[in-house]
């Protein structure tokens, strides 16, 4: 059943419907789970243009977006349609994540000269699963995560380093709790196993 706004059933896109668009993000943030999904299927292909647009490199677009909407479901209850509208919310979440992205690759950049293979192998021996998280979240990952499949991706971005649960992480998906687990247990392996053959 799809939500409704006085006027009969929401179209998924209404990007370009201020008044409706602000209307949703307003019922999402007094827990309505239908307008909350309805934002994010408005907007994520929105989202891809802009990034695209603003100079993103192609290959983070997916992480851009996913840490831009995981941002925004945490803080929507931050979202007031007085002070502007939803898209222009929206789209300076994806401006600032954008940033951050950027210097955490920088950040990256300079952690990965000075650590060396061995001793990343030699840590993970010792204690794999400490060492697994602490590369999530540090972001190292990010070299990795493209080469995985675009779900089990969207699933350790918001499950794994986003820290939501897995009915949270399932709704924002359209998958089961069950199979948010399943599927990021499967990535954490694929990664472990990448990093083993590094």
């Amino acid at each position: 059943m799809g939500w409704t706004n006085g006027n009969g059933p929401v179209r998924a896109d209404i990007w370009f419907d201020r008044e409706r668009l602000d209307s949703a993000a307003v019922a999402a943030r007094k827990g309505n789970r239908n307008a909350r999904n309805l934002l994010w299927v408005a907007a994520m292909p929105r989202l891809e243009r802009i990034a695209l647009h603003f100079g993103a490199r192609p290959e983070d677009v997916p992480d851009l977006i996913q840490e831009t909407i995981l941002r925004a479901y945490i803080h929507l209850n931050r979202f007031d349609p007085h002070r502007g509208s939803f898209r222009s919310w929206l789209i300076t979440i994806l401006l600032h994540m954008k940033k951050n992205l950027t210097r955490a690759r920088l950040r990256r950049i300079r952690l990965h000269s000075r650590l060396s293979l061995r001793s990343v192998r030699g840590y993970n021996h010792r204690n794999g699963r400490g060492q697994l998280n602490r590369i999530e979240s540090r972001l190292e990952v990010g070299r990795l995560l493209p080469a995985l499949p675009r779900k089990q991706r969207a699933v350790l971005v918001l499950y794994g380093i986003g820290e939501l649960s897995a009915q949270e992480t399932g709704l924002i998906l359209g998958i089961t709790p069950g199979g948010v687990r399943a599927i990021a247990r499967d990535a954490r392996h694929r990664l472990r196993a990448a990093y083993s053959c590094r």
